[in-house]
This record gives structure tokens, sequence and C-alpha cells, in this order.
């Protein structure tokens, strides 16, 4: 009762920044976006996101990537 926590993942399609949220009927989409800067695109939304709800201590990031 009363969980609040979710999971978002970002990901460049066609050159575009998509959030893809189970709490959504539909991706969101931020703008372009390339393989390259995906992590600092992906950033920008997030930081702004922490600004947003700058109240909240519930955030936490994971990044996977190829090496």
């Amino acid at each position: 009762d009363g969980v609040i926590e979710h999971y978002v993942c970002f990901s460049c399609v066609d050159g575009e920044l998509y959030e893809l949220d189970g709490g959504n009927p539909q991706p969101i989409h931020h703008g372009p976006s390339s393989p390259d800067s995906l992590l600092q695109d992906a950033a920008r939304v997030i930081k702004a996101r922490i600004v947003e709800y700058s109240e909240s201590l519930n955030f936490n990031v994971m990044a996977l990537s190829m090496m």
C-alpha cells in the first residue's frame, strides 16, 4: 500500500529518444538522440525529472550497455 515506485527505460529508436513507462499507454517522446548520445540525452530528461520532484529521495539510475 502506498508504494509509488516504478521503473522506466530510455531507448533510442530511429534517431529519437523515447521513455518507456508502464504507467503510460504509449512511449513518451523526448526529442532527437543517437546511440552515441543516448546516455547524455537520457540524463538530461532524468535531471529535469529530479528537479520537478525535488522533494523526493526515491531516484535510482542503472545503465545497461554493451562494452
